[in-house]
């Protein structure tokens, strides 16, 4: 079963929100699945690994990256900051109508990958008994203490709240959520995928490139290092943002550093890595590109 986590923009200020937003205003799941149904993880060929799957396609469109609990009266506009409700509800779907799944993939691209967090918490409890794999795709709950938006998000969305106070370096990092889990959950794998530069995120941390590199390695490899058959990443060099739709958004264009099957590190393919994953097979392993000069 593949519970997959829409992408889109966040806002958690009146300019994102509602002056020149940056997350859609409907959200339309017939629209994504018509178009990226030849594409990517929602792809029907041999060889996406997710073929022949269930699916249960979770829309997004109040900027608060499924994790958000709160309504803000902006300048400009309410705007109700419900994905955590939203997110809850699509649980309830998914209970209803797959009671008892061998095995739940929760995969989130961009706002869904950041949606992966709230959202193996909801499965989790709605399922205590069923083996989860966490699919990560350019969402890795990063974030940059000196950033006005990081307090903005915690004030405005309170997406803060979904994190469970044992968790001391959450603090510091979402990403350690995933550190949280692996401590307690012998059912659960989390694959990371991430361009090591990606465009997209650094900007909205306000971090350059290679601050995000830097970042994203750090905190990575510290989470690696304890759960080292449990969490697992695919870290490519580039610039790009996300792959799970079929190909990364880079600012020259879509695909001009690789998409979703055609892209490997040291030989193996991104879509081997995932199928891997998938029964933890022997090619879903630790993957990072080396340093960017």
């Amino acid at each position: 079963m593949l519970f997959c986590l829409e992408s889109g923009g966040g806002c958690s200020n009146d300019e994102s929100c509602n002056v020149s937003p940056t997350t859609k205003p409907i959200a339309d799941p017939l629209l994504p699945i018509a178009v990226l149904s030849g594409f990517g993880v929602l792809a029907t060929n041999d060889v996406n690994p997710y073929a022949g799957w269930h699916v249960v396609y979770v829309p997004y469109c109040d900027g608060g990256n499924f994790a958000s609990d709160n309504v803000v009266d902006y300048p400009n506009g309410r705007v109700h900051h419900r994905g955590l409700a939203n997110l809850s509800a699509a649980v309830d779907v998914l209970r209803d109508r797959f009671p008892a799944p061998e095995e739940i993939s929760i995969a989130g691209t961009s706002a869904g990958g950041f949606g992966t967090f709230s959202g193996y918490g909801v499965v989790r409890i709605a399922y205590p008994d069923t083996p989860i794999l966490v699919l990560n795709d350019s969402g890795p709950g990063l974030s940059n203490d000196g950033a006005l938006a990081r307090r903005e998000r915690q004030k405005n969305l309170r997406s803060r709240d979904v994190v469970p106070p044992s968790c001391t370096k959450c603090g510091d990092q979402l990403a350690f959520l995933i550190d949280w889990w692996l401590e307690r959950d012998e059912l659960l794998r989390v694959g990371l995928f991430s361009y090591l530069e990606d465009w997209v995120i650094a900007d909205s941390l306000d971090l350059s490139g290679q601050e995000y590199e830097e970042l994203m390695r750090d905190v990575t490899s510290e989470i690696q290092g304890r759960h080292p058959d449990r969490f697992k990443r695919f870290l490519v060099a580039g610039v790009s943002h996300t792959i799970l739709r079929g190909a990364g958004l880079s600012p020259d264009g879509l695909g001009t550093e690789g998409t979703y099957t055609m892209l490997a590190i040291d030989g193996t393919q991104l879509t081997d890595w995932i199928a891997d994953l998938i029964v933890d097979g022997p090619r879903w392993q630790d993957l990072v590109d080396p340093d960017t000069p």
